[in-house]
């Protein structure tokens, strides 16, 4: 019989949002590569309006973040769930436990095998109150008890399951491509001259340190650009757009074709990754593939995946200093860079992704 699997959690695909959605658009397509019946639950809003992409089945819910917004997640989950469970598809790959707390205590799974990507350490992240922080850890707490297998998408991730539920969940990474080509003419148009700019991909949240970031590029004398692509029209991305004015700075809307966002890592004095919290993120390891002097912030989910292969920072200053002496830094671009490819292909390939998610299946 074929095995089946439903992908929920994510705002959708093709990718429009971030790292999930990445993930869920390349996992997916892996798995139909082996046969496997993928759908994936998208918002009725998302742009894509087909009923399948490259072999995917796409199911359509309602979001209604407008109204709701963090709220409507809960019952989009709800609904992708009980829809999943309704169809007696066999399997469910919940990306995320945060907005699941409706759907774990209202849907009963039945026949449905539940896999949940933890994700990060949701109630960490310091855009939560205190009262969103205990829901998030009474969600994971229900995650551990509601799913039947729970992925960790990092070693400190692993370790923490380990040590505070005594659970073995299965460490199974994201995955990048390695570009074949970088295609220099796209950067003619954003202005852009290789080498001329650092680059900064981000979510506008404050824990991927953009402040930090801008605020220490601001101090340099620096006379490149400073490219931040994110969505411009968040409230925290206005606010950053307001007070960084300096002509240095260049804010782009997200990107999401692939090429051009890989030409423009790959074309760049230094790629700054900011992200604090989280496990392993799908935007670093593209900037690995994409032959990128990294400079990344200081955390044990940076430094476990990087090692020695990058510069890093804490404070405006350190980030102030490395751009100062960029030219130095660059001596070791040649090994960092051949080192962090190597660690890509050897150990975040998406075919080896998909290989060890068909395993669970």
């Amino acid at each position: 019989m074929k095995k089946q699997i439903a992908i929920i959690g994510t705002r959708g695909i093709p990718n429009q949002y971030g790292g999930f959605e990445q993930f869920a658009e390349h996992l997916s397509q892996e798995l139909v590569k082996k046969n496997v019946d993928v759908f994936v639950y998208n918002p009725t809003t998302h742009p894509y309006t087909k009923s399948a992409f490259n072999g995917v089945q796409i199911i359509r819910k309602k979001l209604h973040e407008k109204t709701l917004g963090h709220l409507a997640h809960l019952f989009y989950d709800y609904a992708c769930l009980k829809d999943s469970v309704e169809k007696k598809i066999d399997t469910v790959l919940a990306c995320g436990y945060g907005s699941m707390l409706l759907a774990f205590w209202f849907v009963s799974l039945k026949q449905t095998k539940l896999i949940i990507n933890m994700d990060g350490l949701e109630w960490k992240r310091k855009r939560w109150h205190s009262l969103g922080k205990l829901l998030l850890k009474i969600t994971e707490k229900t995650a551990v008890r509601k799913g039947h297998v729970l992925i960790t998408d990092h070693l400190a991730i692993n370790d923490y399951f380990k040590t505070k539920y005594n659970i073995a969940s299965p460490y199974i990474p994201y995955g990048a491509d390695i570009p074949k080509t970088f295609n220099e003419t796209y950067l003619n148009n954003y202005n852009l001259k290789p080498n001329e700019y650092f680059i900064l991909i981000s979510r506008p949240v404050s824990e991927n340190n953009i402040h930090t970031i801008l605020s220490g590029f601001s101090k340099s004398d620096s006379k490149k650009k400073f490219v931040i692509i994110t969505n411009t029209k968040d409230k925290y991305s206005k606010k950053l757009m307001r007070r960084y004015t300096d002509k240095r700075f260049v804010f782009l809307p997200n990107i999401y074709d692939a090429d051009t966002l890989n030409t423009l890592r790959h074309f760049s004095v230094a790629y700054f990754h900011g992200h604090s919290v989280g496990g392993t993120n799908p935007s670093l390891l593209e900037a690995m593939a994409s032959e990128c002097l990294i400079i990344a912030h200081d955390n044990i989910f940076s430094k476990t995946i990087l090692k020695e292969n990058a510069f890093y920072f804490n404070t405006i200053s350190d980030v102030t200093h490395h751009i100062d002496a960029i030219d130095s830094l660059l001596d070791s671009k040649q090994s960092f860079v051949a080192a962090n490819k190597l660690q890509i292909l050897k150990n975040y390939q998406w075919e080896k992704i998909a290989d060890a998610y068909f395993e669970l299946l």
